[in-house]
């Protein structure tokens, strides 16, 4: 193998692994964002103290090993996780931009 092989392996290996690392990074900023928003929206002030019980509900839901209503009993088995979605939906339409630029600002300070 000439060493201009051995260079265009290691470049095309260099560069898939700095599209991984991209994704990674965009993955992580992603979730940071939004884990942002709720520890923001728990502290806002605007934000009714019914909206925050239904952001720390969905939060546990979500984590908790355990469906209310198995998913293998039909139809009925997707009904709560589809009202879990709607939840969080409608959630983000409640939280202010206030809070939304927060995170925003914060994701940015950490990591550009």
């Amino acid at each position: 193998m000439s060493n201009m092989e051995k260079y265009q392996k290691n470049e095309s290996m260099y560069k898939s692994n700095e599209s991984i690392l991209d994704w990674v990074m965009g993955a992580v900023k992603w979730l940071g964002y939004w884990a942002l928003v709720v520890y923001y929206a728990l502290q806002s002030p605007t934000l009714s103290t019914k909206d925050k019980a239904e952001i720390v509900a969905a939060l546990a839901y979500l984590i908790l090993p355990v469906d209310l209503i198995p998913d293998a009993i039909p139809v009925v088995g997707i009904i709560d996780d589809a009202a879990i979605l709607w939840a969080i939906f409608k959630l983000l339409v409640v939280i202010d931009e206030e809070v939304k630029r927060k995170a925003a600002e914060k994701v940015r300070q950490w990591f550009d």
